[in-house]
């Protein structure tokens, strides 16, 4: 184990407090205690990052090497932890992280092509990343944020949350989503949501030439509008409720002014398709 000093008042750890090497990896871990609503920020270039809720107020992280000599650096600044890896240039692939905090923490990932995993959380949770995939599952009462390049992003099970997600070209699959304000922009990406939105929230879906798929239970009850320059945009007249432009326009710029969840579906160039199952 060495120290790696840079300020009085950071503590600088290189990580290796149990390690295992098998089949050419090796396998670190070490420990931080935190207080309440603790700020984890996890920078990976180098391969994924896994996060999901540990027991107590313990953040636990684990890294898993498959080649190279990677430097692991976890500084600490009272209740904020701040983990990163270093390694050589242009690896990619080569290191993992498997992180679990108190699920109330405040959490950011930054990977260039690492997946992003998080599950079970409900503080505030952001996720940046280039090409690779992100997956959100089990989240609730939270602040969720994700950017993408080209990376499709699929959220599961997220409820009673705000949502903003935004993807140049990923595709983005929302299963399961609930809250008070849910919003989807991809410049070419597909979007699809599937499952009951609840008793209200605004969900606004937009892509400038992806096209766009709602899904929505038979019990379920929504205001939907559409926006879209195609002619073979598609509703099924169910789950569209026959109600003026202005009351909708005026419910959108009120949120709270309808306990029914409403839907605003936008694209310029890609085709609209709204079901019941």
């Amino acid at each position: 184990m060495r120290s790696q000093p840079e300020l009085p008042i950071t503590l600088v750890l290189v990580i290796s407090l149990s390690s295992l090497s098998l089949a050419g990896q090796e396998k670190k871990e070490s420990r931080y205690l935190v207080a309440h609503n603790a700020a984890i920020s996890v920078t990976n270039d180098y391969g994924s990052i896994k996060v999901g809720p540990s027991a107590g107020r313990q953040v636990v992280v684990t890294t898993v090497t498959r080649s190279g000599a990677p430097s692991f650096m976890g500084e600490q600044h009272g209740n904020r932890i701040e983990l990163q890896c270093l390694l050589r240039p242009f690896a990619q692939g080569l290191v993992d992280y498997v992180v679990l905090v108190p699920d109330d923490s405040v959490v950011s990932l930054r990977s260039s092509d690492g997946s992003l995993q998080v599950d079970g959380l409900r503080g505030d949770i952001m996720l940046e990343t280039l090409t690779a995939s992100v997956g959100v599952t089990n989240i609730t009462h939270a602040h969720l944020h994700v950017r993408t390049l080209s990376g499709p992003i699929k959220l599961t099970a997220v409820r009673d949350s705000h949502v903003s997600v935004n993807s140049v070209k990923g595709d983005v699959n929302l299963r399961d989503v609930t809250g008070s304000s849910v919003k989807v922009d991809s410049g070419s990406g597909q979007i699809t949501y599937a499952g009951d939105p609840g008793l209200g929230g605004d969900y606004v879906l937009t892509s400038y030439s992806g096209n766009i798929g709602v899904s929505i239970p038979a019990s379920a009850l929504a205001e939907i509008r559409t926006r879209s320059l195609q002619d073979d945009s598609h509703q099924e007249p169910r789950t569209r409720p026959q109600i003026n432009k202005g009351s909708q326009s005026n419910q959108f710029l009120n949120p709270g002014s309808t306990t029914m969840p409403r839907f605003l579906l936008q694209s310029i160039r890609g085709n609209i398709q709204v079901q019941h199952p």
